[in-house]
């Protein structure tokens, strides 16, 4: 939502890439005078070296990126100068300081440049004025593909906005026709400009009257913005019967459980086109979550659903359950710190006995308990479709484990299993690592912070490197293999092509040949006469 979405935060010692077009001596010049005027280096200190190498290093390609590197306004006014030239198409600063001055400098940038597709100054201490800029800007730009300005909640410098904002990308995203991507989460944009909560939700209904009229945003994120019950419920209105939007992200909301029994009724929608839904974090509630998860019977497009922190409990859990008994199209869930207990996961091993499409569940963090544990390994001798199962912090114990590893004897699917923080002894411990030895798919394997020696975890540890390492090595000699059989495919080819060459000039010749012949013929008749 923040900075994530295709562009994921990798840390504070980030990486420089640059590639675009090669900088001119004097643009470099300028652009580590920039960088040190805002990092208050100097020219020969060890982090402007380094930045200077890194652009110096750059490849002949489109794209920049730049984060958290503590570039303030000098270095954002400097880059919509010296790249107007370039063909740019991905610009990315994600964690700097650019603030308003730098980010509007760059909207220069955007405006000059028909190449640039994508754009992220999430967490970069913008304020009211860049945002409603930028909102503004998308009004007339027919360029920009994805605009990323959120903000994660470990962020430095967040960008803080209002519900000036909110509703002006609103209205601008009713008349914009190209962009296919939003972040603006943790970005306050239902927040009135004195802090206060907007009564009125006019952010959140101005993007529902966005949604009854574009027909090109795909993702919209749009976490932690404190739009309320009836701030999401407003959106969702509109977003009903949009067949556009593919992903949605309203986790951290505050949204109670009118919110699920109007995205139910959106899930329902026979026009709706979501595929990804995070609805985590929000207080929607056993009857909330029963109402949403009822439209899942019917529906063919949703694959990947995060109902993780919702207080669903039992009831929530059951009532999901047994809608998946009967989809076929859901490939992730999430139902980690639900207060869900024996009852709710024995409902889940009962679909997962019928459900043959879900690749990866989470019930992490949920009093489940060993018999849940027994269960769901019965599934896994037969389940075929589970890749990923978490289960750390379920109070499993021995008895689970051990169902676990028989079950897996004969599982060739599973490849990641979580069973951290649970009740496993260190005869458990070694068993699981005498499975993990024999069994030729699970490459990961998490059972830390049990009662288990650090003999037995460095033994499993060192088992899953190995096969990662394994699996790393033989994607190269698939490919390789893939590579052999189209080869033998192109030449086969070529010598049909051949062939089929020799055979038409055999018969133009042959042609040839009969015309040449009928024409002697014709000669020779004619001087007979």
């Amino acid at each position: 939502g923040g900075g994530g979405g295709e562009w994921e935060e990798e840390g504070l010692e980030e990486e420089i890439v640059v590639h675009s077009e090669s900088l001119s001596a004097e643009n470099l010049t300028d652009l580590v005078a920039a960088f040190c005027r805002d990092t208050r280096t100097d020219a020969q200190s060890s982090s402007a070296e380094k930045f200077k190498h890194a652009v110096i290093t750059n490849a002949a390609q489109s794209s920049i990126k730049l984060r958290q590197r503590r570039l303030g306004m000098h270095c954002g006014v400097c880059l919509s100068k010296i790249l107007k030239l370039h063909m740019l198409d991905t610009l990315d600063l994600y964690g700097n300081v650019l603030r308003d001055v730098g980010a509007i400098a760059l909207l220069q940038l955007i405006r000059s440049h028909a190449t640039l597709k994508q754009l992220n100054l999430g967490s970069n201490d913008l304020g009211v004025e860049s945002g409603v800029a930028f909102a503004r800007e998308l009004a007339t730009n027919d360029c920009l593909r994805s605009l990323d300005l959120g903000t994660e909640a470990s962020a430095l410098y967040p960008n803080r906005f209002n519900n000036l904002v909110g509703v002006a990308f609103g209205q601008s995203l009713s008349q914009n026709t190209t962009l296919t991507r939003l972040g603006i989460s943790g970005v306050s944009i239902s927040k009135l400009q004195d802090k206060g909560h907007d009564p009125q939700s006019l952010t959140a209904a101005a993007f529902g009257q966005m949604f009854r009229c574009n027909s090109t945003l795909e993702v919209l994120c749009v976490s932690n913005n404190a739009l309320g019950t009836a701030g999401c419920v407003l959106l969702l209105e509109g977003m009903a019967r949009n067949a556009s939007l593919r992903v949605l992200d309203l986790s951290k909301n505050g949204a109670g459980p009118e919110v699920g029994v109007m995205m139910g009724q959106c899930l329902g929608s026979p026009g709706n086109g979501l595929e990804q839904l995070d609805m985590s974090t929000n207080g929607i509630g056993p009857n909330g979550v029963s109402s949403m998860v009822s439209s899942l019977i019917a529906n063919t497009r949703l694959t990947s659903l995060d109902l993780s922190r919702t207080d669903m409990q039992d009831r929530g859990c059951i009532a999901l359950a047994n809608a998946l008994e009967a989809n076929r199209s859901l490939q992730t869930c999430n139902c980690s710190h639900n207060s869900i207990t024996e009852y709710g996961g024995l409902a889940w091993a009962d679909t997962l006995w019928s459900n043959g499409r879900l690749s990866s569940l989470s019930l992490a963090n949920n009093p489940l308990g060993d018999e849940v544990g027994v269960n769901l390994a019965g599934v896994l001798s037969q389940n075929r479709s589970i890749t990923h199962l978490d289960l750390g912090s379920t109070k499993i114990g021995d008895e689970g484990a051990l169902s676990m590893i028989d079950a897996l004897e004969g599982n060739a699917s599973l490849t990641r299993l979580r069973l951290s923080d649970n009740l496993i002894s260190e005869t458990g411990g070694i068993l699981l690592a005498d499975m993990l030895e024999r069994n030729g798919s699970v490459h990961s394997l998490d059972i830390a912070a049990n009662q288990v020696s650090h003999t037995s975890l460095l033994r499993i540890k060192t088992e899953c490197r190995r096969r990662k390492a394994a699996a790393s090595s033989e994607e190269p000699r698939a490919l390789q293999a893939q590579i052999r059989v189209l080869k033998k495919k192109e030449q086969k080819i070529l010598e049909t092509e051949f062939r089929i060459a020799r055979a038409v000039a055999a018969r133009e010749e042959a042609q040839r040949s009969a015309v040449e012949e009928k024409e002697r013929l014709g000669l020779a008749q004619s001087e007979s006469k």
